[in-house]
């Protein structure tokens, strides 16, 4: 009995001492936090990522902006209930009957949101009526774009944000122009060859139904070159002026998604030399009952996908994906039903719903809230779910360097301490920085950390440095 005493005594002694040393390092820890960020609203939640048990909590459990880190919650209520091999589907109809080389009726697109829908699977539609030897369309085009609402922006996008490519329009037939699937954008490059000339402008993948106004000229000099869509205008303005010899290159939206892919569409039919007699409106309509179906594309897995929605931090996908839950789930292509999605998942979870507010799936609006507290409780328990592996490997990787490894943390987080040990979603808005995943310190040691600073610009560096400090120190 003695020795089982002295045992059970040593054990508490060693307990009592790695609280007083967990005690010590959370008041140094609290001490640094105050000294980087005393003047900004921050808050900041670590956990063991193997126990659950929380081992610092500083205002974990005040609302914040998650700003993209709410990419997290989106990302795992979309594997759960779509599934990670979950595909879109774009098709190709036509109705009426075909004469010889003539169909004597219309063509249809209908579209369920892919967010990879590109030049080349344009070109693969518009190739299958060639192959029915049709070269002329006596009919028109339309755009079946109603499985999602008619709401292009998701609540809180700023009006100056319109013609920015992170704040782009989605429907249910919306391209993209690149293999990152910037949807509902498209990209400009504006070369400068001769001084006191315009500069040659080039428009990937097509300049479609926008017009594009080159008020810009070249200069000996650099100097400062504007490209913007105007409000709520296909119009988009080239401003300013750009040095000789100089190629910048920059992403903006399209007004409408749909009208824009059928334009992309009708021209890819041209390619193939087909004609459409009717072709001066291409809008949205329902495709019929009796229509007839002429060929299929698909994305690639939801899987595949999340590697440019996490490690880029696309907000296109995010709202694509908040609406098709939506769909799937509710049979209703809007934001509000995808985001009930969302919170549904969460209360599976168990995670309390009075610490969330949610607007959108990107993260993008202002009127988002959640706490850290929340997200290292929700970063735990998915753990368990069957597609965490998944989830883990599209979450940006600290200071990797390649684009799609190291997403937004490929320049960030480069110490011996944190390279390529911290696995994590990182979130930027109007001064708001944010930062939640997973860390290994340097001993070896899982943890679970969420770092969100309010009211103050420039703190990427101080929560960097407070990573930094955690792996270093925990």
């Amino acid at each position: 009995m003695m020795q089982r005493g002295g045992c059970m005594q040593e054990e508490t002694m060693r307990s009592q001492a790695a609280l007083m040393e967990q005690c010590q390092k959370n008041k140094e820890l609290m001490a640094f936090i105050k000294e980087r960020l005393d003047d900004a609203k921050t808050s900041v939640m670590i956990n063991d990522a193997n126990s659950g048990d929380a081992l610092f909590r500083y205002n974990a459990k005040i609302m914040m902006k998650p700003a993209s880190t709410m990419k997290l919650l989106t990302a795992g209520a979309a594997l759960d209930y779509l599934g990670g091999h979950y595909r879109f589907a774009t098709a190709l109809y036509t109705t009426g009957e075909i004469d010889g080389s003539v169909l004597n009726g219309d063509v249809y697109l209908k579209g369920s949101g892919d967010p990879t829908l590109n030049r080349d699977k344009l070109n693969s539609l518009a190739y299958s009526l060639k192959q029915q030897g049709i070269t002329t369309v006596n009919g028109r085009l339309y755009g079946d774009d109603l499985l999602f609402d008619n709401q292009l922006l998701t609540p809180g996008i700023w009006k100056h944000d319109e013609s920015e490519y992170y704040a782009a329009p989605i429907t249910a037939l919306t391209m993209s122009p690149n293999g990152e699937y910037d949807t509902g954008s498209i990209i400009i490059d504006i070369t400068a060859n001769k001084i006191g000339k315009k500069p040659r402008i080039d428009i990937t993948p097509s300049c479609g139904d926008l017009v594009i106004i080159n008020n810009a000229r070249t200069v000996k000099n650099r100097a400062s070159l504007t490209v913007e869509r105007k409000y709520k205008s296909n119009e988009i303005i080239v401003s300013g002026c750009i040095e000789v010899n100089e190629t910048q290159r920059k992403w903006v939206t399209v007004k409408n998604p749909t009208t824009y892919t059928l334009a992309l569409l009708k021209e890819e039919m041209k390619h193939h030399g087909i004609q459409m007699k009717k072709n001066k409106k291409m809008t949205q309509k329902k495709i019929p009952k009796y229509a007839e179906l002429r060929k299929i594309v698909r994305s690639e897995t939801l899987n595949q996908l999340l590697i440019p929605f996490m490690k880029l931090s696309n907000n296109g996908i995010a709202d694509i994906l908040t609406k098709t839950m939506g769909v799937e789930i509710y049979r209703q292509g809007t934001t509000e039903a995808g985001l009930h999605v969302v919170k549904s998942f969460l209360a599976n979870l168990e995670i309390d719903e009075e610490t969330w507010i949610f607007e959108d799936g990107s993260g993008m609006s202002h009127k988002n809230g959640v706490t850290t507290k929340t997200m290292n409780d929700y970063l735990y328990k998915i753990q368990h779910k069957e597609w965490f592996n998944e989830f883990i490997v599209s979450l940006p990787v600290a200071a990797k360097q390649k684009r799609l490894v190291g997403g937004t943390l490929r320049d960030r987080l480069g110490a011996k301490t944190t390279a390529y040990k911290v696995r994590a979603k990182t979130g930027s808005l109007s001064a708001v920085n944010t930062l939640a995943g997973y860390l290994e310190t340097q001993t070896g040691r899982k943890l679970l950390i969420s770092v969100y600073v309010e009211d103050a610009v420039g703190t990427i560096e101080d929560i960097d440095k407070i990573v930094e400090w955690i792996a270093k120190n925990y």
